[in-house]
This record gives structure tokens, sequence and C-alpha cells, in this order.
């Protein structure tokens, strides 16, 4: 038996490395398709011909309609986008809408079957599909779909695009890589978990991927039938994961089928994304994407839905939303960012949001402009919140408050966020940040609120603690206030609508990084989020940033000779020092030493140097760095004073003596240092608060006495 399995790996490997490649091309023979002169004239021709598994096949440019299904084989790879003269792969152009895959609107274009091995159709246009669920491509175990257009489909049940559906006991993956899905619809009335008018990942599909995709302009229609649940018009996920996507722009709605009219009716949630977590314990993990712009017309969960009401069994599917811009999304109802309804009591599963910037949602007649979290039940898991920006988000006519975030009958656990710039523009009470109502265990933890946020606003068992106050100004220097001081916030809250160009360009052009003088900065504790959105290790500094930004540190090495001290170093050192930040070190030479050069990234700056020390820069003062924006180099190097600026030292102190001035160095905090004029008068005694104490004396000599030294110094 062991024989026979290695001679079937040998045969495999043999076939797979002298793999045939076949053509497909309108203007071939359609006899052998080994060459472009006899290729199959089209790809039904081409899976009904001999390629076999390790194959491919290259189709020439062109649009190739089938009334049929185009149904995969194991193994056997199509890619698109030649010209008809290629002699490898990688000449063709990857322009996928040069070659085109169409269906006649009442057929599903692609069908991948579950496969031995993994299988890819890369480089094409799959258009005009239509079918109750995967309309432009259904896919199952081990397909790719790589670098495809997928447009114009319909389904009459879930998957207005494509449909995967996986297997719990899948070991490998479906993929659907760098592709655009756009324009693509999926309708249904009546009840049911349907949805997906982009992408539909039915629940088992577990080891299913979605990555570097971009879903834009899908809809799920409920047709105005009351009991519609079609969710999802972006993404309908009930497993696996989405990974630096871009889902914008896509509409869940109810429309009359004949009038077209909107009418507010049934659930069709979800405008971008709609999650359903499951009995499983595989986790659903959405991360690095942006969820801007999207609409839950007559619903909720303008950007994100999430809902597990389906069930009344056990949820275990942890979900994980990392690292995800949520912005200029909108819901009829609640949620315009977020709708996330909690769990039965029964269930332990948890929702985790970190390092998200939820910004410029809105909703309409509902709570929670950025996020609405509710329960029908206290259950044991939890919805978090962690190092998020929630900012700018607006409701609009609703009472109840939560122009940020509204918490229902579940605890609320929320640390290192930042909420500023949320608006309830409905009556009082106001609660423009966030409202918890119901229930017990509260928690938020090193937050930032702009001076509009109360505590009673919040539940009265909530925990609050550490948080910080800004302005609700971006920027200030009114002494001890406080600010965000982010790079590029929007200067309005909610959504905008299509026609407003400037304020959709500043959504576009935001920027919710932090500065130097931001309050967020050092601020936070210690969390999960090990790195920020973008990746940047957490702390830069010596404390968590508030927020989904981490301020980047750049280090200064500071290299100097024996002689002199700069700063407190009295040898080199490294100061990590934030992003933006202007230094200033203070550069002391040794009594008898002075400055012969100082090198700041390569350039002498020894002539920058203000506050001198002395006569001149030549006996050290401070200098100023410009905006910290790179790791830099000081070197300073110090020399034996050549001239009589500096008098010699026998003694425990030292002294400087300049234009007026005397400086007396190397003193124990605490010594008393007494100065006589020759005539005997004794000065005003001074006690020393640190190793260097400066006096103003006229020209003359005088004496110094420090415990039992006596010095005779000459003030020029």
């Amino acid at each position: 038996m062991k024989r026979f399995k290695l001679l079937l790996l040998v045969s495999v490997f043999v076939g797979f490395a002298n793999a045939t490649v076949y053509y497909v091309s309108s203007s071939g023979d359609n006899t052998d398709g080994l060459t472009w002169a006899t290729a199959y004239t089209s790809p039904t021709a081409a899976l009904a011909g001999t390629p076999v598994a390790g194959d491919e096949v290259w189709v020439k440019q062109g649009t190739y309609v089938s009334v049929a299904t185009l149904s995969w084989k194991t193994g056997v790879n199509f890619y698109g986008g030649f010209v008809g003269n290629e002699t490898l792969r990688t000449q063709r152009s990857t322009d996928a809408t040069l070659t085109i895959l169409e269906g006649n609107r009442t057929n599903r274009v692609l069908n991948a079957p579950s496969m031995a091995s993994p299988t890819t159709w890369s480089g094409f246009t799959v258009q005009k599909g239509k079918t109750t669920t995967g309309a432009g491509a259904f896919l199952q175990k081990n397909a790719i779909l790589d670098n495809c257009i997928i447009q114009y489909n319909s389904a009459t049940n879930s998957g207005g695009a494509i449909y995967i559906q996986g297997l719990t006991s899948d070991a490998d993956s479906i993929k659907v890589l760098n592709c655009i899905i756009r324009a693509d619809t999926a309708a249904f009335a009546g009840a049911g978990k349907y949805g997906g008018g982009g992408i539909y990942i039915k629940a088992g599909s577990w080891k299913g991927i979605v990555r570097g995709c971009t879903i834009d302009g899908n809809v799920v229609d409920g047709i105005a039938n009351a009991s519609s649940d079609i969710d999802g018009a972006g993404v309908y996920v009930g497993d696996g994961t989405l990974d630096n996507c871009i889902i914008k722009n896509n509409l869940a709605t109810s429309k009359n089928a004949t009038t077209k009219a909107v009418t507010i009716t049934g659930k069709c949630q979800g405008g971008g994304l709609m999650i359903m977590p499951q009995t499983t314990a595989n986790p659903i993990v959405v991360k690095n994407c942006s969820i801007t712009g999207n609409s839950s017309q007559t619903s909720q969960g303008g950007g994100i839905a999430i809902d597990p009401l389906w069930t009344s069994a056990l949820i275990a599917a942890p979900i994980n939303i990392s690292k995800t811009i949520i912005n200029n999304n909108f819901a009829y109802k609640s949620g315009g960012g977020i709708m996330a309804d909690g769990q039965f009591a029964t269930s332990t599963s948890s929702y985790k949001f970190e390092n998200c910037v939820i910004s410029n949602n809105r909703t309409q007649t509902g709570q929670g402009g950025a996020a609405f979290v509710n329960n029908i039940a206290a259950y044991s898991g939890t919805v978090s919140f962690t190092n998020c920006h929630i900012v700018n988000n607006r409701m609009c006519v609703y009472n109840y408050g939560g122009g940020g975030f509204y918490y229902n009958n579940i605890p609320a656990v929320i640390k290192n966020c930042v909420f500023w710039g949320n608006l309830n523009a409905g009556t009082s009470p106001l609660k423009h940040h966030i409202r918890t109502a119901g229930v017990d265990g509260n928690q938020i933890l090193n937050c930032l609120f702009d001076t509009r946020f109360v505590t009673s606003d919040v539940y009265a068992t909530t925990t609050l603690t550490a948080n910080v106050t800004v302005e609700l100004s971006n920027t200030g220097s009114d002494v001890g206030k406080l600010y965000p001081a982010f790079v590029t916030p929007t200067n309005f809250t909610g959504n905008v609508v299509t026609t407003a160009v400037d304020s959709l360009a500043m959504i576009t052009n935001a920027n919710w990084g932090i500065t130097s003088a931001s309050a967020c900065l050092n601020s936070g504790t210690i969390t999960t989020a090990t790195t920020d959105i973008t990746g940047l290790a957490r702390p830069q500094g010596s404390a968590y940033d508030i927020g989904a930004y981490e301020l980047v540190y750049y280090n200064t090495t500071i290299t100097f000779n024996s002689g002199g001290t700069v700063n407190s170093y009295t040898t080199g050192a490294v100061d990590p020092q934030a992003l933006g930040k202007q230094l200033t070190f203070t550069i002391t030479p040794n009594h008898g030493m002075g400055i012969q050069s100082i090198l700041y990234n390569g350039t002498e700056v020894k002539t920058q140097l203000t506050n001198l020390l002395g006569s001149s820069v030549y006996y050290g003062g401070n200098y100023t760095t410009s905006a910290l924006s790179a790791n830099s180099t000081l070197v300073v190097v110090f020399e034996i004073d050549p001239t009589t600026g500096l008098n010699p030292v026998e003694n425990e102190f030292q002294y400087i003596s300049t234009n007026k001035k005397l400086e007396v160095r190397g003193l124990i905090s605490g010594s008393e240092v007494s100065i006589y004029t020759v005539a005997g008068l004794k000065m005003p005694t001074r006690s020393a608060s640190t190793s260097t104490e400066t006096f103003d004396l006229p020209q003359g000599i005088y004496f110094v006495k420090v415990a039992n030294t006596v010095k005779k110094v000459v003030v020029p």
C-alpha cells in the first residue's frame, strides 16, 4: 500500500513537472488547442477537451459568451490577458477587462466544484450571470479566483457575484484574491437569512479567504417584503476571513418591484458587511479593511451588522475586527457604523474591535451614530472596543443619546479609545459620546473624551478610570488645557452625500493619527493590541497611546568625548522621542574646555547655539533641532581651551567668569555659596539647588567660599 502511494505521488509530480499549455482564441481552428493556430475557440471547448491536472489554459483577449456554466476541472489553471503570440505566461497583460467571460443572464458563469488540488482562474472579467446563488461564480474547496472583475451579475437568493461554500472539515482554502466585485445584486422577498450582493461566504467555510479585493456598489434588495431578511450588500460572512479589502458604496435596501420606491420594511441590514456568527468555534476575522460609504437605507448597520439571533443555540464563533476603518456609512435605523446584536444567555462568544477608526457615520432615526450594541439578555461574552477612534459620528433625531456608542442591556468594555466630536442632534438627554443602559459591569478605562462628556451619560455603576478630557478644538495653546492634536481630522459630523465633493474629499484625505502635542500620547494602559492600525509596535514611548494610532518614536544617538556634558548625560546616550518633537540639548564644556564642533545629522550647527553659557558659542549653550522625522545623530567634540576664558581649577568646585557673570559648578545640592568683595563686603549667600549656580556681578575681584574652600575670582 505504501509503495502504491509513493508511485502515485511520483506520477503526479512528473505530470505537473511536464504540464502542457493549451490555448483559447476565437480565431483558432478548435482542433487540439496546443498552439495559437490550433487553439480551442472558447473556454467551454477547452474544458471539454484534453487538459488535465497540472495543465494551463491561456485565453486570448476578447469576449466569450456562454449559455452554459463553465465548470472548472481540478488542477487545470486558466489565465486571461493574452494577445496570441506569447511564449511565457508573464508576457500576458494583467488587465482583467481585456478578457471577458459573459453569461446571458440565464445562467451562472463559473462553477468550481470541490476539487482535490488548488485550481486558479486569473485575469478575467466575469459578468451578466443570473441564478439563485453565486451568479458570477460558485466556489468550493481549492478554488482560487485571482485578479478578476466580477460585475453585473444578479442572484435571486444569495451571492450576486460570488458564493463561497466550504466544509468545516476542509483543510484547504477557498480564495478570492485581488479582485474587483462591483455592481452585483442579490434580491429576495421573504424570510430567511440570505444576502451578499457582492460575496456570500456560507457558514462552515472557515477556510474561505477574501483578500486584497475591492467590493464596490453592490446591492441587496428585500423587494418591499415585510418578512425580508436579506443582508450584507457588500459581503455576507458566515465564516472565514476578510483581509485588506475595500468595501465601499454598497446598498442594503427594500424597493417596490414595480415602482422602485423605497419601503421601510423588513431587515435588509448591513450596508457594507453582514456577519452571521455561528455555533462552531472557528473565528470570523475582518482585518486591514476599509468599510466606507455604505448604506442600510431601510434598516440598521450602515457599515457592519452582526446578528446571531437566527438561532437559540449556543454561539461559539468569536468575531475579531481589527485595523479597519469604518467611516462615512449611513443607517436609517440604529448603528450608523456598526450594529451588533448580542446573543442568548448561554452563549460565550465575544466580539472584539481593536485598532479601528470609526468616524463620520450617521443614523437617521435610531441610536448609536458610530455603533449600537444591543442584547436581548445578559450573556457571558463581551462586545469590546480597544484602542479605537470614535470620532465625528452623528445621530440625528433619536432622543436617547449615543452620538458615538449606545450600549443597551450589555456591559460596555472599552479601553484606550478616543471619543471626540460625536454629536446627538436630537433633544435632551444628549449624551453625545456614549450611553450605557440596563446592566452593571461597564468599564471605560484610559479613554479620551472631549469636554461634552459627563459621567451621568453612563450607567451609575460604570467603572471610569484614568480617562482624559480634551477640548473640542483640535489644537490650541491655552495654558492648562489639553488637545487631541490629530494630524488631519474632518471638521464636520456624520456622513456626506455624494454631491458634497469637498466633504467627501475631506473624509478621503482624513488622517486621524496623532502628533507630539496630543493628549493621547503615552496616556493609555497596556492592552492586547501589541501593534497599532498601521502595524507599528506598541508602546513606542513610556506607555500606550490612546486610540488606533501609536505615534512613532525616533532615536537620537548622542556621542561626545570627555570634556563636558550634553543635557544631564556624562557619557554617550540614545534619546528616544516622538515624531514631530523639537529637541533641545544643553551642551556644557567642563572647566578649562571648549567646543570644537557640534554635528547634527552630519551638519555643523555650533553657530546656532542660544542661551550661551559664556562669551561665545565656544563655551556652550542650547541647540534646538527641527521637528524630529527620523533617527538622528548628535556628535559633540570638546577640546582644551587655548585661551584664558576659563580659569584654572585646583580645588573641589569649578567656575567660569565671563561678561559680568560668574558660574559656579560642581556643587552639591544644599551647599552654601558665599561671595565676598576684596573690601570684605559679603554678598547675599545662596544655597545651591542644582550642581551649577549663576551670579550676575559687576566687574571686579571676588572671593568665593564653598564649604572650606575659598577661591579668588576675576569677573571681567
